[in-house]
């Protein structure tokens, strides 16, 4: 009896731990509003124009690599990061909001490092676009 019921408070101690270092990983991004929607993606959303997002999207995959695709519709674009594919998808959310994912995947590997670092490089040339035309207005 009292194996079964150590058995039983050492798998649920496990089920813990995994959990909330599962739960940590999501939450604990280090940029605000980042989310992990699968192996290979993340996302984060901001509240500004279309058109910022697709320039930083762009602006930051020049500076880290090398474009290999840009959709018509500039939906997409694809580029070459530190020897990762690059996957940019940029989302109309609602009106004044986006979603940018970010899709990495170095040799068939997901690279969730490389998209969380591009996010944020992303999330500072917004900040900086939202900062300048505030600056614009006064």
């Amino acid at each position: 009896m009292n194996k079964h019921i150590l058995k039983s408070g050492m798998a649920g101690l496990l089920l813990a731990v995994l959990l909330c270092g599962c739960a940590s990983f999501l939450v604990g991004g280090s940029t605000a509003g980042t989310v992990v929607l699968g192996v290979d993606t993340m996302r984060i959303r901001r509240n500004v124009s279309y058109e910022s997002a697709w320039q930083a999207t762009l602006k930051t995959l020049k500076a880290q690599g090398e474009i290999m695709d840009v959709r018509e519709d500039r939906s997409k674009i694809k580029a070459q990061v530190k020897m990762s594919n690059v996957e940019a998808e940029i989302l109309r959310v609602s009106d004044g909001t986006v979603a940018v994912d970010i899709r990495c995947r170095k040799k068939g590997v997901p690279n969730l490092r490389l998209a969380e670092e591009l996010l944020n490089e992303i999330n500072a040339n917004l900040s900086l676009t939202q900062t300048e035309a505030a600056q614009d207005k006064e």
